[in-house]
């Protein structure tokens, strides 16, 4: 929990005659002062009750014993504190900042009370008012979702895992099962942050080890994101030598030995000489979320974003949409559906300080609908430091529950419902060539089918591997070429998908030999009709693509039926949906010299007519290499 002592607002503090006070209290008095200056909050406590022992009626050291006890998080004393600096003569507007101890304390009912009779009495500040009403409004929303509450039964992660005084900013890879933290040991080096990582092995989480290589340093690096393919970590490092300001992001890559090099700063267009840290980074690698506060700490942070374009992070701008707000938005993390925002927040209705909440992303690409992830995941503390699983409902966080404070450790729980992400296919891929399988440097499409959205668009690695997040609930076309190969085409259907999936993927191309032919089974026509459905122009896109790759290859596109009908229907209705297809690449550019159109109906099946799923798989569109 993060507690700040608010002593002496200028607006709440109104002095009361310094002569009514004995010499001793107000000697005990300042002593306190002196001891909350230095740190030191029991000894300050001790002189403060002298102080009222020795005056009772002294308002001033009742409202100090006030604030010692709000952060000290001891809310009977609190409310005991404040009520007497009320009694013995502080104005109605302390009210206000008695209020804002009740919320950070927990105190829901009280503090609705309390800030009613403020907003009710002549002393209401105009300047304060609209604050009052936030506070209103949080002592109200809190009470509702106190009554209301989702279910939250966390799981400590275990001593394999929690193997430190402090560990927290837990980040998960895409298949789930590497789970990154930043870690620290109190009582050796209570300044040095370094990061830990722990696998998956059949369902459990091994003992965490400290990374290895020139990542991990004597400084502190902290507030991590692991990308999704366990092969980057983009972090907060501050102060450091070349930096633009006080925390800027870095970036480092495993090696192939599997020990980490040494980071480097990413740049003007992401860090500045305010303080940014906290990334969180998307499943595909090109985009990049973090928060920047200004003169160099976190406080009233915003989140920003910039995107990777032609190997070059953009500079970065405030995310659009509903997120940021006048107060504090901190700890981002981008979920793999790239839907999903989870972030903290202290700007928007939560339960007093910073809360969790979820963000979704609309269509025009704005962060919109944010929701609270409800009481008792959110508390009257500070709740910070999420991260979402692939399948969309398992999280983990750190929590001091049950410990001293500040003493951090990490926990799993599920989210409710309403607040999931949507689970993804994880999928791990190479493309490799037919004959020698060697891997064959290619590029990759996988396309949303009913919106269009283009989830990965890219060049495999010179190794010939690639790797793409599919969030559920979608049809996906997949398409592959390089030059001197066949073009590839496949779909992945993911609309009934309801848990997240990882596999391993190998997509074989085929050299371009004459008589060699591919189906083009994302392209698609209305019922018992040649026209062509809007999806398919994704495809075919692509195979103009193809074309314009091979400049020389001419093709011939083949339709097919299955065996239901007339057969005669059936060859110019397959002649027709070829014609169709050749058509559409002609309109993209293609010579129609080099397109040919043959209708073979229902003559050369590739599956049993007796089933549907049969009937379907004969009911294509290929082409042939002439």
């Amino acid at each position: 929990m993060i507690r700040k002592l608010s002593i002496l607002l200028p607006l709440l503090f109104i002095a009361t005659a310094a002569c009514a006070q004995s010499r001793r209290a107000q000697r005990e008095y300042q002593d306190a002062r002196s001891s909350v200056a230095n740190g030191n909050y029991q000894e300050a406590l001790e002189h403060i009750n002298k102080s009222v022992e020795s005056s009772e009626d002294y308002a001033e050291a009742w409202l100090f014993k006030a604030d010692i006890h709000t952060y000290l998080g001891e809310g009977d004393e609190m409310m005991t504190s404040y009520a007497k600096a009320v009694e013995f003569g502080m104005p109605m507007a302390v009210y206000f900042r008695w209020t804002d101890a009740a919320l950070r304390l927990g105190y829901y009912a009280e503090a609705d009370s309390l800030i009613q009779i403020y907003l009710d009495s002549d002393e209401l500040n105009s300047r304060y008012a609209g604050r009052a009403h936030k506070m209103k409004e949080t002592a109200q929303f809190a009470l509702v979702q106190i009554a209301h509450p989702v279910p939250f039964e966390p799981q400590w992660l275990g001593e394999m895992v929690n193997t430190m005084e402090m560990q927290y900013f837990p980040s998960v890879s895409g298949d789930g099962k590497t789970l990154v933290f930043t870690g620290r040991n109190m009582n050796v080096e209570p300044m040095d942050e370094d990061f830990y990582a722990t696998e998956k092995v059949d369902g459990e989480w091994t003992r965490s080890q400290r990374l290895e290589g020139f990542l991990n340093t004597t400084g502190n690096e902290g507030a991590q994101s692991l990308s999704a393919d366990g092969n980057y970590i983009f972090f907060a490092g501050c102060n450091r030598e070349g930096g633009f300001g006080s925390c800027d992001i870095y970036v480092s890559k495993k090696l192939s030995d599997g020990t980490w090099a040494a980071p480097f700063n990413l740049g003007g267009n992401i860090n500045t000489r305010f303080w940014e840290s906290q990334p969180t980074i998307s499943a595909d690698g090109k985009t990049l979320l973090f928060v920047r506060g200004g003169n160099g700490s976190g406080d009233k942070g915003d989140i920003f974003e910039s995107h990777l374009v032609d190997g070059r992070w953009t500079r970065a701008t405030k995310l659009q949409g509903d997120v940021n707000t006048e107060g504090g938005e901190a700890s981002p993390f981008l979920h793999f559906d790239g839907k999903t925002l989870y972030f903290s927040s202290n700007g928007h209705t939560g339960m007093g300080q910073e809360d969790l909440f979820v963000a979704h992303k609309d269509e025009n690409g704005n962060w919109t609908n944010i929701q609270n992830l409800g009481y008792p995941i959110n508390t009257f503390q500070d709740e910070f430091s999420l991260a979402v699983a692939p399948d969309g409902k398992t999280a983990y966080y750190a929590s001091d529950r049950g410990n001293e404070a500040d003493h951090l450790e990490l926990y799993q729980f599920e989210l409710p419902e309403e607040v999931r992400a949507l689970p993804v296919a994880w999928i791990d891929g190479i493309v490799v060539e037919e004959v020698s399988s060697n891997p064959v440097k290619a590029s990759l499409s996988f396309v949303d089918l009913e919106t269009g959205e283009e989830v990965l668009s890219d060049e495999n690695a010179s190794d010939g591997t690639f790797y793409v997040s599919l969030p559920s609930g979608g049809n996906y076309a997949v398409n592959v070429t390089s030059p001197g190969y066949l073009f590839y085409s496949e779909t992945i259907n993911l609309k009934d998908q309801t848990d997240a999936t990882d596999e391993y993927v190998e997509i074989v191309l085929k050299p371009i030999v004459s008589g060699e032919s591919a189906v083009l089974k994302n392209v698609f026509f209305e019922y018992d009709s040649f026209e062509l459905q809007n999806p398919s122009k994704i495809e075919l896109n692509r195979l103009v693509g193809f074309m314009e790759l091979n400049p020389d290859v001419k093709i011939r596109v083949d339709g097919h039926t299955d065996d239901e009908g007339n057969a005669a229907y059936n060859a110019k209705l397959s002649l027709d949906r070829a014609e169709a297809v050749k058509q559409y690449l002609v309109s993209q550019g293609v010579s129609e010299d080099r397109v040919q159109v043959k209708g073979f109906g229902a003559t050369v099946p590739i599956a049993d007519n007796s089933t549907e799923e049969g009937r379907a798989l004969n009911r294509r569109t290929e082409f042939t290499i002439l």
